[in-house]
């Protein structure tokens, strides 16, 4: 990848406890999940969601799955872009490139995955004392120690490892000064705007911090939901949500469209950052978390997101062989990004109701699958600084290799060993990092803090 090229895919990440779902769909019906699938002819205990009669709540290992598949998305896209085979006259680079391409969408899972999540999170939490100052002291312990971390190791340590690196390499030199300053910049990732930085500059910015906007958008979604959801009813959260689905398109079009005529002076990039503009899918996620509350809507979401998956290979496909993958296409910027919101929707409702015999169930509690999902943090933090520092070394030597004519099978031993590299850093950050943090929680108590120590054991 050009070192003029950025990283461009970010992901959202939920609470590492946060699916700790109650078994109880509201808290004044213990029995409506149960009720709702047995209606369907669906055994409760055999379907994903693990009953803890005991607490009160159960762990949904399948979401852990999703996470995990979300992450890998991101990962693979971004190792895509160290090889450019768009034009490539081998068929096996041309169609995997492009697969790999659509990793992008990975972190539209995230959004889904998240806006379920912190919204349940919140409807259970709305009638408890201490509801912002708890909220926001558990997302804080979460989120903020490696985000800052990661800010910090940035603009003071890493410009005298690069002058260090510069002063014996003089292609490393040429590679470095290739980066775009962060002089005067610290402020705007300190505040979590680093998506509007991007939207300004029109580039996502530094690379080792270029995959920070979507984690901006997160808290700039956990700064405003909380409020929404303690002064509305749950019927009126559930309109806002849904009109806020509408509004993220509308002005997604509106832009796309200003920006083709020249009306507008702006750039794809600010579409793809906005948070007004990406707010969708984490509004289709808080659908579904309220949806979910009551019984009689189970078995219309699940007819409803049978439908919605069908749809999803197909439009795939189009989008791959009419060369309309990429994340700044007009009609993504559109229709797409809606269309992943609906899509990534129905495979979570799915993943609530799979059978625990079920293929696809085992699928997403294999260990490899489930443990990515919950070191998804570390992974994303980590898997870009490490990824250019394997391009840099031998490692990126292997992308030069090539099996009948094709790079593609190199790129995926490539992405294999980032993958367990990436594994094992995200894996110490937790046990030095992360999890000494969260074990702070204990100060500000939730009805998910039981299971929460069962996995953290």
């Amino acid at each position: 990848m050009p070192a003029s090229q950025s990283v461009t895919t970010g992901l959202s990440l939920p609470d590492n406890d946060s699916h700790m779902i109650k078994a109880s769909a509201s808290p004044s019906d213990s029995s409506t999940l149960s009720a709702a699938w047995s209606s369907e002819g669906v055994d409760l205990r055999k379907t994903a969601p693990a009953i803890k009669p005991a607490s009160g709540h159960s762990y949904l290992p399948a979401l852990d799955g999703l996470r995990g598949i979300a992450i890998l998305l991101v990962l693979i896209y971004h190792c895509s872009e160290l090889v450019e085979l768009r034009d490539s006259s081998n068929g096996l680079d041309w169609l995997g490139w492009r697969i790999f391409q659509l990793g992008w969408v990975g972190v539209d899972l995230f959004f889904v995955l998240s806006g379920f999540l912190i919204t349940g999170i919140l409807l259970k939490a709305k009638s408890r004392p201490k509801y912002f100052s708890t909220f926001y002291a558990r997302r804080s312990l979460r989120i903020f120690p490696l985000y800052y971390l990661l800010v910090f190791f940035t603009f003071l340590v890493f410009p005298h490892i690069a002058a260090f690196i510069s002063a014996n390499s003089a292609s490393a030199a040429a590679t470095l000064s290739e980066l775009p300053s962060l002089e005067g910049k610290i402020w705007w990732y300190l505040a979590y705007a680093s998506n509007f930085l991007a939207a300004i500059d029109g580039n996502m910015g530094h690379r080792l911090l270029a995959v920070t906007w979507s984690l901006a958008i997160e808290e700039q979604f956990y700064f405003i939901w909380p409020l929404v959801v303690y002064h509305f009813r749950e019927r009126t959260v559930l309109t806002i949500s849904l009109v806020t689905v509408v509004l993220a398109f509308a002005i997604r079009c509106g832009l796309v469209w200003a920006l083709r005529e020249g009306y507008w002076e702006g750039n794809r990039t600010a579409i793809y950052v906005w948070p007004f503009c990406r707010m969708d899918s984490l509004a289709i996620g808080a659908v579904i978390a309220i949806l979910w509350q009551k019984r009689e809507n189970i078995p219309k979401l699940r007819r409803w997101s049978k439908l919605c998956l069908l749809s999803g290979p197909p439009l795939f496909l189009l989008a791959i062989f009419f060369d309309r993958f990429g994340s700044r296409d007009p009609i993504n910027q559109t229709f797409g990004y809606s269309f992943l919101g609906i899509f990534f929707g129905a495979a979570l409702i799915q993943a609530l109701l799979l059978p625990q015999q079920g293929r696809i169930f085992k699928f997403l509690t294999f260990p490899a699958v489930l443990n990515f999902g919950k070191l998804a943090y570390g992974i994303y933090m980590f898997h870009v600084p490490m990824m250019y520092g394997m391009d840099a070394v031998w490692f990126g030597k292997l992308l030069d290799f090539k099996i009948v004519g094709s790079s593609l099978p190199m790129l995926v031993v490539f992405i294999a060993l980032l993958s367990l590299a990436v594994f094992i850093a995200a894996k110490i950050s937790w046990i030095l990092i992360e999890r000494p943090f969260l074990r702070l929680k204990r100060f500000f108590p939730s009805s998910s803090d039981e299971v929460s120590r069962q996995r953290e054991s």
